[in-house]
């Protein structure tokens, strides 16, 4: 509405202008070599006007012939960088869909209109991958590396050949390399760790993760787990050569996360070994309220050694006591009664976890319970024969290996 009113306003104006000149008539003189022109001063004006318009005009047309060479130039550069990018994504399209024939037309058109794009050196790498062309492949990645904006890209193609083709020495030299580029990537990192860790370099290991925590890759709370997962495999590597060593890891390894089950065990048999027996046992409770498992009530069990079965029995039955009742807590007492021949006390223990399909550690258990407290070898085969079958137990797994 706006522009109508100013529009209206500029018009009265200029109608206003006209209608005061039409009212005040004057003339204009122009004296231009040995001529004397004489008009009426609202003829000049209108001259003016018009001669104003016509030099404007004049220069446009000027202006187009200047530059249209250019112009000429801009739209064929557009319709080129156009086709490419249309080539480009039909070519992308056909990668996902298998369909190598039109992947490869379409990469050389791509190639042609987009020389400089990076995401053309990308499907050019995918249609040799689909070709199986794995030398040409390779050569993709590694012109990648000549460039800042690619060199990731092409680390990244070339680390999967390298693992593919099982040269892990090669792979893990390049993920380094990646790690020096950007050390937020999160394969790198992660192959960097699978590097280290099947080299069993756990300091490297360490010192890594805490890059990736500074890096903002994992957080804070994923970084202390992991840690203590290298501690622990450290731990456990020096436990049988330096004692002193194996402890203050184990410990560092319970106090970056308290929940894990392996650091205790060894924290525990270590400490029991040098007569803390009440250190020992403390540890065992803290990782116990957080996360119960049966191995910690065997190593409760046993945090004293020479300990009648009884007194062994009487503890664990306090440790388990500590939660609500669980099958981690039932087996671990159950193992301690079995072997303090309370065949009664490992019954009742099981008791709750015995109907439908209990698990295989369960059915086990109680074979046990039949062949020592009665001999009865076919109430014993029952139970086996439903381990058989039965869902497993949870066990440590790494990499989906038992």
């Amino acid at each position: 509405m706006w522009p109508m009113i100013l529009w209206f306003v500029l018009v009265a104006l200029v109608a206003t202008c006209i209608a005061w000149l039409a009212d005040h008539p004057g003339t204009v003189d122009i004296v231009w070599f040995g001529y004397q022109i004489q008009m009426p001063i609202l003829a000049a004006l209108f001259i003016l006007l018009g001669g104003f318009a016509a030099l404007m005009l004049a220069w446009g047309v000027v202006k187009r012939l200047l530059f249209a060479p250019a112009a000429v130039t801009g739209f064929l550069g557009h319709r080129k960088r156009r086709k490419g990018h249309l080539a480009l994504s039909r070519g992308i399209i056909a990668i996902g869909a298998g369909d190598l024939d039109t992947a490869r037309k379409q990469a050389q058109i791509a190639m042609k209109s987009l020389p400089k794009e990076p995401l053309v050196k990308l499907l050019e790498a995918q249609t040799a991958q689909l070709e199986g062309d794995n030398r040409k492949v390779k050569q993709v990645f590694e012109s990648m590396l000549n460039d800042p904006e690619t060199e990731a890209l092409g680390l990244r193609g070339l680390f999967n050949q390298a693992r593919q083709a099982g040269n892990y020495e090669e792979a893990g030299r390049l993920a380094a390399r990646a790690m020096q580029v950007r050390p937020s990537l999160p394969w790198a990192s992660s192959a960097m760790l699978a590097v280290h860790s099947s080299a069993r370099d756990w300091r490297a290991v360490i010192a890594l993760i805490e890059t990736q925590k500074r890096a903002g890759v994992m957080s804070a709370q994923e970084a202390n787990r992991k840690r203590a997962v290298a501690e622990t495999a450290e731990a456990a590597a020096l436990e049988q050569s330096n004692e002193d060593e194996a402890l203050r890891l184990a410990l560092k390894a319970h106090k970056d996360a308290p929940e894990l089950v392996p650091p205790v065990l060894i924290a525990a048999r270590l400490l029991a070994g040098r007569g803390s027996v009440r250190k020992a046992m403390r540890i065992i409770e803290q990782t116990w309220d957080r996360n119960p498992h049966r191995d910690l009530v065997d190593a409760y069990a046993h945090v004293r050694p020479g300990d009648s079965g009884a007194d062994r029995l009487k503890r664990v039955r306090a440790l388990v006591a500590r939660g609500a009742p669980n099958e981690e807590g039932a087996i671990g007492l159950a193992r301690v009664a079995i072997d303090s021949h309370d065949f009664a006390t490992a019954r009742e223990a099981l008791k709750p976890y015995i109907d439908g399909r209990p698990h295989a550690g369960i059915c086990l258990l109680m074979a046990q319970i039949e062949r020592l407290e009665h001999g009865d070898t076919g109430k014993e085969r029952e139970w086996l024969a439903r381990a058989v079958v039965a869902p497993q137990d949870a066990a440590w797994t790494a990499d989906g290996f038992v």
